[in-house]
Formats: structure tokens, C-alpha cells, sequence
């Protein structure tokens, strides 16, 4: 395989080895063990966790954590000459081996590519064979290299020149059967019918899998099981939090609702106990609130007000939501998604002969577009200042890798410079962006169910037989902004769910009508007093609860920043960045 960054062919290895280097430690100490023992153990998974989760501060309780150690270029089979491709050139000088005379060799053809050797049975074939999977690396039993059975005596053990190829330096060792090998023969595999057999009978996979190539799968499933564990803990971390918030009822406005309902990774301990200061006093004051507003009438006003206020605004939320996915914004989503497809289609078919995303797969996405720009910046402004890019007169260079233009580097120039340029392109662009911001909207919009569980008291106290109205209409809505996301996020439209009749002109009349038996129930008293005397009492209450639940208030912060570290673990277990770069190697 070529890698961009050489000057000749590397090895599967030396492109793991240097794409490693900017990954978390606990990847770089799994691919050592991968490459120097073939698989991940469960010892070896049970480490790497531990690896993981102590970079982010997550210590074993017993013990300490194991030292990563990651993979250099020691690790890799042949030392530092597995950092580039071995292939073989020729075979030649067989000693002993059967009846194949010495003086007959074996070229093999330029690499990468075909070498195919026949002849009848007998002729030989199976001893070169033999002599190879000794000097390399096979799979499965190794054959035994027979001498000459017509022979009078053996000679000696079977040897042979084997020629081969390390990036671009041609080779030649001695091999005889029975010593070490020269360790970059070692990256060689050889697979015949006797491995496929080992392969088969053997356990693990019955394919054939190019030296190299099994390392970064190994790596994904290492990630993906370690992502799953943490994934699983950071639930039960977020249900612990929400579990104690809930337990705890904490609402309103107090200063002690606003700390705890707002506890993070980065609050501060001493912050709690500062709040968590209830006298003798307060208590005394707390008592006497309560006796003051038990026996006022007001509070019955105070309550219909609160309803009044729940409905209304469960009501105007319930308005916007829906108007968010009525049937006009919906057609602007389908319209939307259509002209994307649309010009997306249009871009292709006027992109014509100037397309050149089968010669450059890559080479119509976004990132690659903006080097592309780069480039033609870099020419107008610095190599050729006069002169409009891309340049390609005779004398000129690729202002990104410094070499002279040949002619197909010269035509492709011309085409890709008129695709990036092409206005059904640009059109295709801003649509797609339409679809993206239209779904960023659309995914900003919360569930409208749950807010609907806020006002179900209420409705049942005066309208207890239209909840089941307002639960069906806040469904259908939750069910439209779901419809909506996935159509936008696919980008194909499918006709939106219907929607029920709106509960909500009956919800503003009554919240209008309970704003008037608030205003009869208050009978003029002096509502402002009540309201600060209630906004005391709770201050006062919240403080009194705080001061006996401090140590579990702060086992809060503990739980946040669990969470917070839990997280940045599952960011370094990402096999995605994995698996993608093992595809890269493969069409390598």
C-alpha cells in the first residue's frame, strides 16, 4: 500500500502508528496489545477501562491504575522495519529442498500485484511453498521440508536466497531451515490451501485478512465495549441526579431552589453552606407566617390565580408548539426538502463531464472544497499574484505540493476549478442549508406531553372530562415535531400525521374565568403583602430544608462531576473515528 505522507509504500502498521499518536493513551496501549498478542483478552479490556477512566480522574478503589504503554514502532513485528511494506522479489539457490535443482529461481512479479506459477503435479510448486511459509509467516501446522528422497545421504537442512523488497530497498538474506528467519520476513503472510484448512478447522473467522488490516476492527470492538459500559454507568449517573432533584421538590424561585435545581461539576461546596444558615429566629418567623396565612382567605385566590396561570400558559405554549408543525409549516418543510433534492439532483446532472467524484471520491465534499479555496488564495495572493488561478502554464507548479503540472494534473485543474464554481451547485448548497436550519428549529422544539401532565389538576377540579382532549391534542403535536425531525434529518418527506381540533381557545377562556374568581376571591385585600409574606415563607422553608440535607446536597456536586467525567471517557471511546480509518486501510 502507498501512504500520502512517504516517499514509497508503508505498511498497515506505520499508518496505525503514526494515525495513533493524537489518540487518547488507552488506544494507543490496546493497539500494542492487539498487535503483539493477536486479540484483547478480558484482563486486557478490564486495564484499558481502568486506563480510560483514570485520564478523566476515575481511580480503581483498590489499587492504583496500570501505566499505559503505548504502541511504538518496537511493537510492531520486525521492529522498526515493519514501519514499511516487505514484499517478496525472487526465491532462488534451493538447497535440499525435494528435487528442485539450485540453480532455478523464482521471480515474483512488481507490488503490488500478481504472481501466478504452474506446472503439473510434481513439479515443484508445494516445495517453494514450504520454503516460503517457513521463512515468512503462515497460519496453521507448518509443513515439513523434505530432501531429495533419491539421494544417497542427506546434505544438510534445506536453505535458500530469498529476495525482498522493505519500502524501496531490495534485499537478500540467507535463509536455512531450522534458524530464525530475518524478522522482517515476518510481515510476509503466505495463505495456501494448508492455512484456508487451518483457517477452517481452527477457531476464528474461515476469511483471509491482510496482516495489519485485523488491528483497528479489534480496536472498534474495544471502544464499542467500552463505550457500552460507561454509556450504562453515565444513565445511572443522570437517573441518581434526577432521582435526589425529584425527591428533594425543590420548585419556585428561593435562592435555594435556583442553587440546587442548578448544582454542577463546577459548583462550589462552600456555596451550600452559606445558604444552608436557619436560626432560631427564622424559625420563629417561619411559624408565624404560616398562622398569618392559614386562616386568610386570600390563599384560595392565590391558588385560582396559579391555575389560571398554569393553564394560560400551558395554553400559549401549546399554541406556539402547534404552530410550529401546522399544516403551512409543514408544507415549508416538504417544499424545503424538495428544492434540496431538487437542485442537489440539478448540481449533479449540470456537473457533467467537470465531475470528478469517480476519480476523487472525496472530491464534492465540503472540507475538500475549502482546501481547494485555500489553494486558489494562496496562488493569487502569494505564488502567482498576477495571474488567475489555477495556474497551468508550462512552467507552472501545483501551489500545493510544489510539483510540475502534467497535463491530466492540468486538465483536472480546469474541471474541478468549473464544478466548484458551477451555480447549481451553489443553489444545491443553500437549499441543503435551508433543510439544516429548518431542522435545528425543529429539533429546538421540547414535548409537549409532559408539559401537559402540569395542568391535569386543574382541568380536573373544573373540566375534569377535557384532559383527555388536551392529552390527545399535545400528542399529535409531540408526534408532528417527531415526524417533522425525522423527515428533515432523512431528507425525504412523507405527509404528515393529522392533527385533532385545538384545545386551546378553551383553555384562554378558562383561564379568563378563573382570573375573575381570583379577582372576586381576593375581595380587595392587600395581595402584594400575601405575596411577600408567601415569598418569605418559602425563602424561610428552603433554608430550613437545606440545613438537614446539606451532606446530601453535596453529594450532588460528587454525582455531576461523576457525570462530567463519565462523558469525557465515552468521548474517548468513540469507534466511529475507528472504523472509518479502518476502511481507509482496507481501500489502501
Amino acid at each position: 500500500m502507498s501512504d500520502p505522507g512517504t516517499d514509497g509504500p508503508t505498511s498497515p502498521f506505520k499508518s496505525i502508528l503514526d494515525w495513533s499518536l493524537a489518540w487518547p493513551d488507552w488506544q494507543r496501549d490496546a493497539l500494542r496489545r492487539i498487535i503483539t498478542k493477536g486479540s484483547l483478552g478480558e484482563e486486557d479490556v478490564k486495564e484499558l477501562a481502568t486506563l480510560c477512566r483514570a485520564k478523566h480522574g476515575l481511580h480503581p478503589e483498590k489499587g492504583e491504575a496500570p501505566t499505559a504503554d503505548p504502541l511504538t514502532a518496537d511493537h510492531i513485528p520486525g521492529g522498526v522495519h515493519g514501519t514499511a511494506s516487505v514484499s517478496l522479489t525472487k526465491v532462488s539457490s534451493l538447497q535440499n529442498v525435494g528435487r528442485l535443482p539450485s540453480d532455478q529461481k523464482i521471480d515474483f512479479g512488481p507490488s503490488p500485484g500478481l504472481t501466478v506459477i504452474y506446472g503439473e503435479n510434481g513439479a515443484g510448486k508445494s516445495g517453494y511453498a514450504r520454503v516460503i511459509k517457513k521463512a515468512c509467516r503462515a497460519r496453521g501446522k507448518t509443513q515439513a521440508i523434505r530432501p531429495d528422497a533419491f539421494a544417497s545421504h542427506r546434505k544438510g537442512p534445506a536453505s535458500a536466497t530469498i529476495n525482498f523488497r522493505v519500502g524501496e530497498v531490495d534485499t537478500a538474506v540467507t535463509w536455512t531451515d531450522g534458524t530464525p528467519s530475518d524478522p522482517r520476513l515476518s510481515n510476509i503472510f503466505v495463505f495456501d490451501s494448508f492455512s484456508a484448512e487451518a483457517h477452517v478447522r481452527e477457531s476464528g473467522p474461515a476469511s483471509f485478512t491482510l496482516r495489519g488490516l485485523d488491528v483497528l476492527p479489534e480496536l472498534a470492538r474495544a471502544c464499542d465495549t467500552l463505550g457500552s459500559h460507561i454509556h450504562s454507568e453515565i444513565q445511572e449517573a443522570a437517573k441518581q441526579i434526577n432521582d435526589a432533584r425529584d425527591q428533594w421538590g425543590r420548585s419556585g424561585t428561593t435562592s435555594v431552589a435556583k442553587l440546587v435545581n442548578g448544582i454542577t461539576a463546577d459548583t462550589e461546596p462552600s456555596s451550600i453552606d452559606a445558604l444552608a444558615v436557619f436560626t432560631d429566629t427564622d424559625e420563629a418567623r417561619l411559624k408565624e407566617i404560616a398562622a398569618i396565612l392559614s386562616d386568610d382567605p386570600r390563599n384560595q385566590s392565590a391558588a385560582t390565580d396559579a391555575a389560571a396561570k398554569r393553564i394560560r400558559t400551558f395554553a400559549e405554549t401549546a399554541k406556539s408548539r402547534a404552530s410550529s408543525v401546522d399544516d403551512t409549516t409543514m408544507q415549508e418543510f416538504e417544499e424545503a426538502i424538495q428544492l434540496a433534492r431538487a437542485t442537489a439532483r440539478a448540481a449533479d446532472a449540470a456537473s457533467g463531464p467537470e465531475r470528478l467524484v469517480d476519480e476523487l471520491p472525496w472530491g464534492d465534499n465540503e472540507m475538500w472544497r475549502q482546501l481547494w479555496r485555500a489553494a486558489k488564495k494562496y496562488s493569487e495572493e502569494v505564488a502567482y499574484k498576477s495571474k488567475t488561478f489555477p495556474v497551468t502554464e508550462s512552467d507552472a507548479r501545483c501551489v500545493r505540493c510544489q510539483q510540475p503540472l502534467l497535463p491530466e494534473a492540468t486538465d483536472r485543474y480546469a474541471r474541478f476549478n468549473k464544478f466548484v464554481a458551477n451555480e447549481t451547485r451553489k443553489e444545491a448548497e443553500t437549499a441543503k442549508a435551508k433543510v439544516a436550519e429548518l431542522k435545528r428549529d425543529v429539533d429546538a422544539l421540547r414535548t409537549l406531553i409532559t408539559e401537559a401532565e402540569t395542568i391535569r389538576a386543574d382541568l380536573d377540579r373544573d373540566l375534569p372530562e377535557q384532559f383527555a382532549d388536551v392529552h390527545s391534542f399535545a400528542n399529535a403535536v409531540d408526534t408532528r415535531i417527531q415526524h417533522a425531525q425525522t423527515c428533515l434529518a432523512e431528507g425525504t418527506w412523507v405527509d404528515a400525521p393529522s392533527m385533532p381540533t385545538s384545545p386551546c381557545p378553551m383553555l384562554f377562556a378558562l383561564a379568563d374565568q378563573l382570573d375573575e374568581r381570583a379577582t372576586e376571591q381576593e375581595a380587595a385585600a392587600a395581595l402584594a403583602k400575601e405575596q411577600a409574606l408567601k415569598s418569605e415563607e418559602n425563602e424561610l422553608a428552603d433554608k430550613k430544608w437545606l440545613k438537614a440535607n446539606v451532606p446530601e446536597v453535596k453529594a450532588q456536586i460528587d454525582r455531576h462531576i461523576l457525570l462530567a467525567a463519565l462523558k469525557r471517557c465515552q468521548g474517548d471511546c468513540g469507534s466511529l473515528p475507528v472504523s472509518t480509518k479502518a476502511k481507509k486501510l482496507d481501500k489502501q
